[in-house]
């Protein structure tokens, strides 16, 4: 692994794939991640389809996904195998709760990487201003926050709240964008922005 530049990780189907569940899968993807290389996961053209739909629609099935991988419960062809790489976990620092963690980090990155992959392609195919292309971004925006990169979610939950606003004028389907600003915009310290968009 640390001869090369990258680790792949099969996907099939992508919401459950077979490799989440074997022990050597998820060891090499950590490792990969502990060596400072990069970890991709790879995945045919009609699950990548149905990715990019999850991603616009149900989002948090996604996050639920990944941060359900527990290397406890991965199996290995051989018995011996299985043994020797639980020990090398055991020996890590923080042990199997700090691998899962470590681990689902690393895909959230990737998925972060994937998200914002799937935003180009699909404001390239739509326009900037297409509202099923917003979804997405609103979603890349989340994930940013979630991940601590406070600036760049605000600039991009300022880019859904004013292509919902010029959609929807100051119609119902304004909240959540407005809420989410404001809430980013609160959790940053810059009340005196977030007060109005809360009274909006």
């Amino acid at each position: 692994l640390a001869a090369v530049g990258a680790t792949w990780l099969w996907c099939k189907p992508w919401h459950a794939p077979a490799t989440f569940g074997r022990v050597w899968c998820l060891f090499e993807a950590l490792k990969t991640v502990d060596l400072g290389k990069e970890l991709v996961l790879v995945m045919a053209a009609d699950e990548q389809a149905s990715l990019r739909a999850t991603l616009i629609e149900c989002f948090d099935d996604i996050m639920r996904i990944l941060s359900s991988i527990d290397v406890a419960a991965a199996d290995a062809t051989n018995p011996n195998d299985k043994e020797f790489i639980f020990g090398l976990i055991g020996a890590r620092d923080g042990g199997f709760a700090r691998f899962n963690a470590d681990l689902t980090a690393a895909l959230r990155l990737w998925l972060l990487g994937a998200a914002r992959a799937e935003l180009v392609a699909m404001t390239r195919e739509r326009g900037d201003d297409d509202l099923e292309a917003n979804k997405l971004r609103n979603n890349v925006a989340r994930l940013l926050k979630d991940l601590g990169h406070y600036d760049e979610a605000e600039l991009m939950y300022r880019q859904v709240l004013a292509i919902d606003e010029n959609a929807f004028g100051e119609d119902q389907r304004l909240v959540a964008a407005l809420l989410n600003l404001a809430n980013l915009l609160k959790a940053q310290s810059k009340f005196a922005e977030a007060e109005p968009m809360f009274r909006r």
